[in-house]
């Protein structure tokens, strides 16, 4: 399963505590509101401009990442781009820039109820595109760095096979889907993720995956 979300469709609407705007990509359940916080999970990106402080989200877990900027100070600790951070939506976290404006990606969620993780995915030179295997959880690609496709990669257990097919990807009739910065895809199953342009890796080419699973009790 492939569904793309453009970052035009995101809702964008002040921070709960009215410091700062967000982007919210998705929330569950989707008539859940941030400002009432009777959501179960929201995954979102954050404008920052200036030094602020985060809005409490008692209850909640969070982890955040800075995907474009030079990074953040949370309290004390320094959160360096592309390096998941994970915290209570109890604390109270005072932010200042290291630099210059940032964005970030960050993903709120009911720990009582789900797991999460956020994972960084880098191309080489050597490769170009990326094989997920993904289970029914709830899965999010997001492209933070470089132009990308998403297709369903081939059912192969022949790893040979399987590379070669992704290096003449472009040869072959897949249902391709088309990520610019900013945009996020939901996935599920057999994914391939594929770096456009081979000469974008020469700037640090990347992506996240965000995941959210339902605990079993």
């Amino acid at each position: 399963m492939i569904k793309i979300i453009k970052s035009k469709e995101y809702k964008n609407m002040p921070w709960k505590n009215g410091l700062g705007t967000t982007y919210e990509v998705a929330i569950y359940p989707k008539e859940a509101q941030l400002v009432k916080c009777d959501f179960q999970w929201r995954l979102s990106s954050a404008h920052i401009l200036n030094n602020n402080s985060f809005s409490t989200f008692n209850g909640y877990s969070r982890i955040l990442i800075v995907w474009k900027g030079d990074g953040l100070i949370l309290n004390d600790k320094k959160l360096l781009p592309m390096v998941p951070y994970q915290f209570s939506g109890d604390d109270k976290i005072d932010c200042s820039l290291i630099k210059d404006e940032v964005f970030d990606l960050g993903l709120i969620y009911k720990s009582t109820e789900f797991n999460a993780s956020i994972k960084v995915y880098n191309f080489s030179a050597n490769q170009n595109f990326v094989n997920l295997n993904l289970d029914d959880e709830v899965n999010f690609i997001f492209c933070s760095s470089c132009k990308l496709t998403v297709h369903a990669a081939p059912d192969m257990k022949n790893q040979n096979e399987i590379k070669n097919l992704n290096k003449k990807v472009n040869d072959y009739n897949f249902n391709k889907f088309y990520l610019n910065i900013m945009d996020t895809a939901q996935v599920s199953g057999k994914i391939t993720v594929n770096l456009i342009e081979q000469s974008q890796i020469n700037v640090m080419a990347q992506f996240i995956l965000i995941s959210i699973k339902k605990l079993n009790y």
